[in-house]
């Protein structure tokens, strides 16, 4: 695994992801559904026909199309984001009149922000991700990963294990958990992201006691840019609890 000093402990933490927000860093934020959701949605919601309406969550979410699009298939959608500039820009960008309100954490007694949609199922916690449980956001019949693990600094502090833990308690027996991971075909050197280097490796090291893990697709290398001037290919997984 890489070694935890190979990322500045700062990357990755809420006050610079809130800075890249602020500053309009955002390569990563794309102004489309995510091709991999639509390609296999039915993988991620297997028998959505004739159920309650599913639970899906998207861990630092941004202002990710993809929430409006899984409302539009009938989903619950909850959204995770330590910003609130991708937030409020994710609700008037769509046109989508929102309400907030401070919710109480039963267990810990901590407030946070959370914003809602007043006629689409769509509600969007602020909040450091670590910060979230069960007792405060529910539990899933999915989630959807696109590069949350990717963005942590899951090298740092055992971020990693804490992340699959934690986002593995909020899954229902039954749920699935689809993931987009980011995978460098050589040594970054001093760029060690974000995205981190997650190869196939070390994301079954984190889940792969908890959970099956089906291999779905990859994508061709990114081409380098001042973000990533290292190439990475992107993969895709769906897995599900033992």
């Amino acid at each position: 695994m890489t070694s935890q000093e190979s990322i500045p402990k700062h990357v990755a933490d809420v006050d610079y992801w809130i800075s890249r927000w602020e500053n309009n860093e955002t390569s990563w934020h794309k102004d489309a559904i995510q091709p991999c959701l639509l390609q296999h949605f039915d993988k991620l919601i297997p028998n959505k026909k004739g159920s309650p309406k599913p639970r899906v969550l998207l861990p630092l979410c941004g202002k990710s199309l993809d929430l409006l699009w899984l409302a539009d298939q009938g989903c619950q959608v909850v959204g995770v984001e330590g910003a609130s500039k991708p937030i409020e820009e994710f609700y008037q960008e769509n046109n989508l009149p929102f309400d907030t309100q401070t919710v109480l954490d039963p267990n810990t007694e901590a407030k946070v922000k959370c914003y809602y949609g007043r006629d689409r199922d769509i509600k969007i916690y602020q909040v450091d991700l670590f910060a979230i449980s069960a007792s405060l956001i529910g539990e899933f019949d999915a989630i959807w990963d696109r590069g949350s693990l990717s963005a942590i600094g899951l090298y740092i502090d055992n971020r990693g294990s804490r992340y699959a833990n934690l986002l593995v308690s909020l899954l229902k027996p039954h749920g699935r958990y689809m993931i987009e991971n980011h995978h460098y075909i050589e040594d970054p050197g001093p760029h060690r992201g974000p995205p981190s280097d997650v190869p196939e490796k070390v994301l079954r090291e984190l889940y792969g006691e908890m959970c099956e893990i089906e291999n779905l697709e990859v994508d061709l290398p990114a081409a380098p840019s001042q973000d990533n001037p290292r190439p990475f290919v992107t993969a895709y997984y769906v897995m599900h609890r033992k």
